[in-house]
């Protein structure tokens, strides 16, 4: 197996200690190999399905998420949900996501929008980097994946204190009504 890329490796000198979810199937790895970067797939194959940020952040296989990308995107010419992989998602249901085509992109379910860099700004499109290189940095920063409330606080460990840590597909949700036959939930009752 060839080593895990450097920047894949600074996230888990960095960001641990991760958790694994579970490893993958080799049908899995064969199916992900089509999707994903192999600098993403080779580190699902060492190291799983895993968390990072104690559940902050969650990678994902993208066939779990597909009923989401096929909920959000439909047939779109830039964004079609065959072409367009979850492969991890935060606490609080903002999904990174990598195409061939677009490279990575986020679908930030809360705010009900997508940021892609692809789209918003072309000019520095195709960017200079590889997309392995780029594949490879993909796992956000513990405050990049935090959100944060009205008054610019993050809110994950005040969420994990009230509500308890949250499971695999499992999100802490505030928007209302919205629930994924794949991604549910956790409101106070």
């Amino acid at each position: 197996m060839p080593p895990i890329h450097e920047n894949l490796q600074y996230a888990l000198e960095e960001y641990g200690p991760v958790k694994q979810i579970r490893f993958a199937s080799k049908p899995e790895l064969s199916e992900l190999r089509r999707m994903l970067p192999q600098t993403v797939v080779d580190f699902i194959e060492e190291k799983g399905f895993c968390s990072f940020h104690n559940g902050l952040f969650t990678m994902c296989s993208p066939d779990e998420m597909r009923a989401v990308t096929a909920l959000a995107f439909g047939a779109d010419n830039d964004f079609h949900h065959r072409n367009c992989h979850v492969f991890g998602y935060t606490a609080f249901g903002v999904l990174y996501c990598w195409s061939d085509k677009l490279y990575n992109f986020r679908i930030e379910l809360p705010l009900n929008v997508i940021y892609c860099r692809a789209l918003t700004a072309p000019e520095n499109w195709p960017p200079q980097a590889s997309a392995e290189h780029i594949a490879s940095g993909m796992i956000p920063h513990e405050e990049e994946a935090d959100f944060l409330d009205v008054n610019g606080n993050p809110i994950f460990a005040a969420c994990q204190r009230a509500y308890g840590a949250n499971e695999a597909n499992e999100c802490y949700g505030f928007f209302p009504a919205w629930r994924s036959p794949v991604l549910s939930a956790r409101r106070k009752t």
